[in-house]
């Protein structure tokens, strides 16, 4: 026998050394107690292995539970974990970790993937009444001004990914939620910024008309 052995043993070193070699001598070669080396050979003895048997462990919830997870993230794809915990823990009354519930959505086929936006489509008789509009209007660049909305609030406006099943498609349709902003209403021409107009939130159909009246 060589008289240098690794630490990290293999299975098949246990097996050729502890035929013939005495507790003790075995506890130095491998640098452990002899309650250990004890343990290894009546593993040894009684299943031809020395590795520690493995338990199976049973998942924390139960299968209404689970199956009240798989529901909520069905009709909430979008949702953060911290809120589907909130969630259930107030439906179910039971604590229940972060952790948890990225184990129950993996375990069910749940993937994280990018959010797949679908905008309502505009009548395309719009589009022609408003080309006829424009194209009475005798334009330079000096009647040419620029129109545009922007927004400031702390975080992002929308959440671009969620869960679903593998092979399915994420979309979202309707209406998105935002946070409370303050939004900017701006008229820029060839002078730089001639004016602007500012709101709480964002603008809607009559604060957007009302202002643009207002400049006019």
């Amino acid at each position: 026998m060589q008289p240098r052995i690794q630490k990290r043993h293999h299975a098949r070193s246990v097996r050729l050394l502890l035929p013939g070699l005495v507790k003790y001598r075995l506890a130095t070669i491998y640098h452990k107690y002899i309650n250990t080396i004890s343990n290894w050979i009546q593993r040894f003895e009684a299943d031809n292995d020395y590795e520690r048997r493995a338990t199976k462990q049973t998942g924390q919830l139960t299968a209404e539970q689970r199956e009240w997870l798989l529901d909520f993230y069905t009709m909430h794809p979008v949702a953060f974990f911290d809120e589907a915990k909130a969630a259930f823990e107030q439906q179910l009354a039971r604590f229940i970790s972060i952790s948890t519930v990225w184990r129950a959505l993996h375990q069910h086929g749940l993937t994280w993937k990018v959010l797949e936006r679908r905008a309502m489509n505009i009548k395309i008789n719009d589009i022609v009444r408003f080309t006829l509009e424009l194209s009475t209007i005798k334009w330079c660049q000096m009647n040419i001004q620029f129109l545009d909305e922007v927004s400031f609030d702390n975080r992002g406006m929308l959440r671009s990914r969620g869960y679903c099943l593998k092979g399915k498609k994420l979309a979202f349709r309707g209406e998105f939620n935002r946070k409370a902003r303050v939004s900017l209403l701006c008229f820029i021409s060839v002078d730089g910024l001639v004016e602007t107009f500012h709101t709480d939130g964002t603008f809607d159909r009559s604060k957007f008309i009302e202002c643009c009246r207002a400049h006019a």
